[in-house]
């Protein structure tokens, strides 16, 4: 058996277009494309720009196409909890705002005094961070831009990119789950919560489990069809499922611009004690959950290199 595919693998600090060829029980990986992913500045916020995004993944897809390769599949990952807010004709509105963006500061707090911190843990199960989905869509409603009610559809960036490769909309499970909006009893979204909060539950598409053909990219120099498939769109959750399946009482180490620490669970961990230590249950392949620790990661190294590279111009 022969399987040729397309990864298109994106972080926080740079994205790579991959191509992948699994042959003879050997999996061998060639990196076609690699390029920055830098926060630009738009209407006062830090943002991600994902024209850019899209033209540099095409030029990944046309690199290998024109190496003679013909993939049978190609599929997404991404970082988590930010988003696009599309209108009914799919059309983006406003910026899509990244998690760095001081935009929520505060309304963690403030959402926590309302409902209780106890509340919000027991049914997402999810870490207590300022730049979660949940409190940027609240910071959104507080600044009302003329556009909010036209929106239509909320899609996390992997989707959002997908769709625009595509066409097809979809809500990936494993990066739905980093919003702290879905219940991690039914892995769905939680009516109640988003209820209580007064955030707009019609934006959100029903979630999806991964791996499944949802689509199709078709190249526009040669034609060609390729099968896109929503796989496990969050990079951690990505990473994780590659770890070997050995036995019981072993952690993991995902490292990028974030390292996480943790291990799989077949359920959510919601204990006080995990409460206590901010622990989060992130969704995974096959039912399981990622439970683990956000820790100090490349970040700091890109921040070095971001000030280096600043004092060399002024010098």
């Amino acid at each position: 058996m022969m399987k040729s595919v397309i990864a298109i693998d994106l972080g926080a600090g740079s994205g790579r277009v991959i191509h992948g060829l699994y042959k003879d029980n050997k999996l061998i990986l060639k990196e076609f494309h690699r390029f920055e992913n830098i926060n630009v500045i738009r209407n006062d916020f830090l943002c991600w720009d994902t024209d850019y995004l899209i033209t540099e993944i095409k030029e990944g897809i046309d690199r290998i196409i024109a190496a003679g390769i013909t993939p049978d599949c190609m599929a997404i990952d991404s970082w988590g909890v930010d988003f696009v807010l599309i209108d009914k004709d799919g059309l983006k509105l406003g910026d899509s705002v990244t998690y760095r963006d001081p935009r929520t500061t505060g309304l963690m707090d403030k959402t926590i005094a309302q409902l209780g911190k106890d509340y919000l843990y027991k049914i997402t199960g999810i870490q207590f961070l300022p730049f979660n989905t949940i409190y940027q869509l609240i910071a959104l409603k507080k600044q009302n831009p003329c556009w909010l009610n036209s929106v239509k559809h909320l899609l996390f960036i992997p989707d959002y990119l997908g769709f625009r490769l595509t066409g097809t909309l979809n809500c990936e499970y494993t990066n739905a789950t980093t919003s702290q909006m879905v219940n991690c009893q039914t892995m769905q979204w939680d009516e109640e919560l988003l209820h209580k909060l007064s955030l707009p539950s019609q934006w959100l598409l029903p979630i999806s489990k991964p791996n499944r053909i949802i689509g199709t990219y078709s190249h526009e120099m040669t034609n060609q069809v390729i099968p896109f498939a929503s796989i496990t769109s969050h990079d951690t959750a990505a990473a994780v499922l590659a770890v070997p399946k050995v036995e019981k009482n072993v952690a993991y180490l995902s490292s990028g611009t974030w390292s996480l620490m943790g291990i799989e669970s077949d359920q959510a961990i919601v204990s006080k004690n995990a409460q206590d230590f901010n622990i989060t249950n992130e969704g995974g392949v096959e039912g399981k959950f990622r439970v683990l620790k956000n820790i100090m990661g490349l970040w700091l190294i890109q921040g070095i290199q971001k000030e280096l590279k600043q004092y060399s111009l002024l010098n």
